[in-house]
């Protein structure tokens, strides 16, 4: 089945015993349901002044695979765990102490609350962590793969019982 332009279709061949319907159903789901709804993680967030050490220390912690860097309830980027391993293996004594800003992805790109399902399955297949924003961009958690797998988990089973 060819999707249209900008559509997300759910077109496993384990779904082919789904009836057309249930399919239609998941589909329709899919493109109606908001970002929000997906069990969005809640944020370790930092400033963009913290040091590497202080945010490596923060994530283990809070048991975060990434964190949010914050300045006037804006995000101005994001950390994840895969950016201070690139960074730390390599040189670790050397950026320890330098401000997490070195090494944070600026501006990255985030979804609304509003925005559809669709839309995180298409931004989660590009980046695995991505804020979650309301209407005035002030950040209200983190999408990541795990939770975006198990919320479409819960809509196949939902839709699949009915």
């Amino acid at each position: 089945m060819t999707n249209p332009p900008g559509q997300l279709r759910i077109d496993d061949p384990s779904l082919q015993r789904m009836p057309g319907q249930a399919q239609s159903t998941l589909n329709q789901l899919i493109g109606e349901t908001k970002t929000g709804l997906m069990g969005i993680r809640p944020f370790l967030h930092i400033s963009p002044e913290t040091t590497i050490c202080r945010t490596i220390e923060l994530m283990y912690d809070a048991d975060a695979s990434g964190v949010l860097i914050v300045q006037a309830n804006q995000v101005l980027g994001i950390v994840t765990e895969r950016d201070i391993l690139q960074r730390a293996t390599e040189q670790y004594e050397r950026i320890s102490q330098q401000p997490v800003a070195d090494i944070m992805t600026p501006c990255p790109t985030s979804l609304k609350f509003s925005d559809s399902v669709q839309t995180a399955i298409k931004q989660i297949a590009q980046f695995r962590h991505i804020p979650v924003v309301d209407q005035r961009n002030q950040p209200l958690g983190i999408l990541t793969p795990y939770r975006a797998f198990e919320f479409v988990d819960a809509l196949l089973t939902e839709v699949a019982e009915s």
